[in-house]
Protein backbone atom coordinates (compact mmCIF):
# COMPACT_ATOMS: atom_id res chain seq x y z
CA UNK A 1 0.00 0.00 0.00
CA UNK A 2 1.68 3.25 -1.55
CA UNK A 3 1.39 6.20 0.79
CA UNK A 4 -1.91 8.99 -0.33
CA UNK A 5 -3.71 5.86 -1.51
CA UNK A 6 -6.82 3.94 -0.70
CA UNK A 7 -6.44 0.10 -0.93
CA UNK A 8 -9.38 -2.53 -1.01
CA UNK A 9 -8.22 -5.88 0.79
CA UNK A 10 -11.05 -7.96 1.42
CA UNK A 11 -15.07 -8.00 1.17
CA UNK A 12 -16.77 -7.69 4.35
CA UNK A 13 -18.52 -10.60 3.85
CA UNK A 14 -15.64 -12.42 3.76
CA UNK A 15 -13.86 -10.82 5.98
CA UNK A 16 -15.19 -11.98 9.41
CA UNK A 17 -12.49 -13.41 11.57
CA UNK A 18 -9.48 -13.10 8.99
CA UNK A 19 -6.06 -11.32 10.10
CA UNK A 20 -4.65 -9.61 7.02
CA UNK A 21 -1.69 -8.13 6.68
CA UNK A 22 -0.61 -5.23 4.81
CA UNK A 23 2.74 -3.76 3.48
CA UNK A 24 3.59 -0.01 4.15
CA UNK A 25 5.66 1.91 1.02
CA UNK A 26 6.48 5.38 0.43
CA UNK A 27 7.80 3.87 -2.39
CA UNK A 28 10.31 1.98 -0.37
CA UNK A 29 9.12 -0.46 1.56
CA UNK A 30 8.60 1.27 5.32
CA UNK A 31 7.30 -1.98 7.26
CA UNK A 32 3.82 -3.88 8.05
CA UNK A 33 0.72 -4.05 10.08
CA UNK A 34 -1.43 -6.94 11.25
CA UNK A 35 -4.83 -6.61 12.07
CA UNK A 36 -8.25 -8.48 12.26
CA UNK A 37 -12.03 -7.61 11.15
CA UNK A 38 -15.19 -8.64 12.82
CA UNK A 39 -18.36 -8.59 11.34
CA UNK A 40 -20.66 -9.21 14.13
CA UNK A 41 -20.00 -6.90 16.46
CA UNK A 42 -18.51 -4.90 13.74
CA UNK A 43 -14.60 -3.83 14.63
CA UNK A 44 -11.33 -4.03 13.42
CA UNK A 45 -8.39 -4.96 15.77
CA UNK A 46 -4.21 -4.25 15.58
CA UNK A 47 -2.49 -7.08 16.49
CA UNK A 48 1.02 -6.19 15.42
CA UNK A 49 3.22 -3.72 13.60
CA UNK A 50 6.58 -3.81 12.39
CA UNK A 51 9.23 -1.47 10.74
CA UNK A 52 11.42 -2.65 7.26
CA UNK A 53 14.53 -2.92 9.90
CA UNK A 54 12.35 -5.71 11.36
CA UNK A 55 11.76 -3.90 14.31
CA UNK A 56 8.84 -3.06 16.11
CA UNK A 57 7.50 0.59 16.16
CA UNK A 58 5.45 2.29 19.34
CA UNK A 59 2.09 2.54 18.09
CA UNK A 60 -0.71 4.79 18.90
CA UNK A 61 -4.10 4.73 17.75
CA UNK A 62 -7.01 7.88 17.71
CA UNK A 63 -10.83 7.38 17.02
CA UNK A 64 -13.32 5.93 18.94
CA UNK A 65 -12.48 2.87 20.74
CA UNK A 66 -8.96 1.04 21.26
CA UNK A 67 -6.36 -0.92 19.08
CA UNK A 68 -8.33 -3.99 20.33
CA UNK A 69 -11.58 -2.80 18.78
CA UNK A 70 -12.12 0.18 16.97
CA UNK A 71 -14.91 1.12 14.52
CA UNK A 72 -14.21 2.06 10.35
CA UNK A 73 -12.54 5.01 10.40
CA UNK A 74 -10.20 4.49 13.31
CA UNK A 75 -6.43 5.32 13.04
CA UNK A 76 -3.32 3.47 13.64
CA UNK A 77 -0.48 5.68 14.68
CA UNK A 78 3.23 4.98 14.27
CA UNK A 79 6.95 6.67 13.24
CA UNK A 80 8.17 4.25 10.32
CA UNK A 81 11.75 5.77 8.83
CA UNK A 82 11.68 8.71 11.24
CA UNK A 83 8.33 10.34 10.34
CA UNK A 84 4.76 9.92 11.57
CA UNK A 85 2.37 8.06 9.20
CA UNK A 86 -1.80 7.39 9.77
CA UNK A 87 -2.93 3.81 8.89
CA UNK A 88 -7.20 4.37 8.28
CA UNK A 89 -8.62 1.33 8.49
CA UNK A 90 -12.36 1.55 6.46
CA UNK A 91 -15.54 -0.08 5.47
CA UNK A 92 -17.96 1.17 3.06
CA UNK A 93 -20.54 -1.19 2.02
CA UNK A 94 -19.03 -4.65 1.17
CA UNK A 95 -15.47 -3.50 0.84
CA UNK A 96 -13.00 -2.88 3.61
CA UNK A 97 -9.86 -0.98 2.56
CA UNK A 98 -6.65 1.16 4.30
CA UNK A 99 -5.16 4.34 3.40
CA UNK A 100 -1.53 5.44 4.47
CA UNK A 101 -1.00 8.65 4.96
CA UNK A 102 1.99 11.06 6.44
CA UNK A 103 0.66 13.28 9.97
CA UNK A 104 2.14 16.89 10.24
CA UNK A 105 4.49 17.19 13.17
CA UNK A 106 2.81 19.73 16.00
CA UNK A 107 5.63 21.74 16.50
CA UNK A 108 5.07 21.63 20.11
CA UNK A 109 7.69 24.37 21.80
CA UNK A 110 8.36 25.79 24.78
CA UNK A 111 7.74 29.26 24.98
CA UNK A 112 8.97 30.25 28.91
CA UNK A 113 9.35 28.11 31.59
CA UNK A 114 10.99 30.91 34.68
CA UNK A 115 10.59 30.78 38.03
CA UNK A 116 9.76 33.05 40.47
CA UNK A 117 10.52 31.86 44.03
CA UNK A 118 8.09 28.67 44.16
CA UNK A 119 5.59 29.79 41.47
CA UNK A 120 6.77 28.20 37.90
CA UNK A 121 5.58 30.07 35.31
CA UNK A 122 5.02 28.23 31.44
CA UNK A 123 3.87 29.20 28.07
CA UNK A 124 3.71 26.91 25.01
CA UNK A 125 2.86 26.94 21.65
CA UNK A 126 2.03 24.37 18.35
CA UNK A 127 1.16 24.45 15.05
CA UNK A 128 -1.72 27.19 14.50
CA UNK A 129 -3.67 23.91 12.67
CA UNK A 130 -3.39 21.17 15.45
CA UNK A 131 -7.10 20.10 16.69
CA UNK A 132 -6.67 19.01 19.93
CA UNK A 133 -6.90 22.46 22.48
CA UNK A 134 -5.39 20.81 25.39
CA UNK A 135 -1.72 19.96 26.40
CA UNK A 136 -0.32 18.29 29.26
CA UNK A 137 2.21 19.04 31.55
CA UNK A 138 4.28 16.97 33.20
CA UNK A 139 6.77 18.79 35.96
CA UNK A 140 9.50 16.66 37.88
CA UNK A 141 12.17 17.35 40.24
CA UNK A 142 14.26 15.22 42.95
CA UNK A 143 14.83 16.69 46.18
CA UNK A 144 18.64 15.99 48.12
CA UNK A 145 16.35 14.73 50.48
CA UNK A 146 12.80 13.27 50.37
CA UNK A 147 10.86 11.81 47.66
CA UNK A 148 10.46 12.94 44.23
CA UNK A 149 8.05 16.03 42.79
CA UNK A 150 5.76 14.79 40.46
CA UNK A 151 3.06 17.19 39.06
CA UNK A 152 0.47 16.50 36.16
CA UNK A 153 -1.34 19.13 35.08
CA UNK A 154 -3.60 19.60 31.95
CA UNK A 155 -3.53 22.99 29.93
CA UNK A 156 -5.92 24.44 27.63
CA UNK A 157 -4.90 26.04 24.08
CA UNK A 158 -6.46 29.07 22.28
CA UNK A 159 -5.27 29.85 18.94
CA UNK A 160 -2.16 27.28 19.57
CA UNK A 161 -1.17 28.92 22.41
CA UNK A 162 -1.03 28.16 26.16
CA UNK A 163 0.03 29.85 29.26
CA UNK A 164 0.20 29.41 33.06
CA UNK A 165 1.24 28.74 36.59
CA UNK A 166 2.30 25.97 38.76
CA UNK A 167 2.72 26.36 42.42
CA UNK A 168 6.18 24.25 43.48
CA UNK A 169 6.02 22.37 47.04
CA UNK A 170 8.87 23.55 49.23
CA UNK A 171 10.44 20.41 48.48
CA UNK A 172 11.31 21.12 45.19
CA UNK A 173 13.54 24.72 46.47
CA UNK A 174 16.78 24.86 45.30
CA UNK A 175 16.94 21.52 42.86
CA UNK A 176 16.54 21.39 39.11
CA UNK A 177 12.65 21.04 37.70
CA UNK A 178 12.19 19.30 34.53
CA UNK A 179 9.34 20.97 32.15
CA UNK A 180 7.25 18.39 29.94
CA UNK A 181 4.52 19.43 27.32
CA UNK A 182 3.27 16.49 25.53
CA UNK A 183 0.68 17.22 22.66
CA UNK A 184 -2.14 13.63 22.13
CA UNK A 185 -1.83 14.15 19.10
CA UNK A 186 -5.04 14.17 16.63
CA UNK A 187 -6.37 12.90 13.15
CA UNK A 188 -4.31 14.96 10.94
CA UNK A 189 -1.02 15.82 13.93
CA UNK A 190 1.08 13.80 15.34
CA UNK A 191 1.77 13.60 18.88
CA UNK A 192 4.72 15.51 20.24
CA UNK A 193 6.27 16.31 23.44
CA UNK A 194 8.85 19.80 24.30
CA UNK A 195 11.24 19.27 27.09
CA UNK A 196 13.21 21.99 29.27
CA UNK A 197 15.03 22.02 32.55
CA UNK A 198 14.59 24.72 35.00
CA UNK A 199 17.71 25.83 37.17
CA UNK A 200 16.50 27.00 40.75
CA UNK A 201 16.73 30.62 40.93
Amino acid sequence: MLEGESTNFAKRSEADGRTFAVVLANPKVLGAVRFSYSRSPEYFAFKSATTAACLTPTIGYYGEGTLRAFPSYGQIEMVLDGRPYAITLAREKDVLSASLATMKLAGIRITDASRHGRVLRLAGVVAPGAHSDTVSVSISAQPTAGPPVNIMREASLKNGQGSGTVQLPASADGVPVRVTLTYPGDWEYAPGSAVRTVQPG
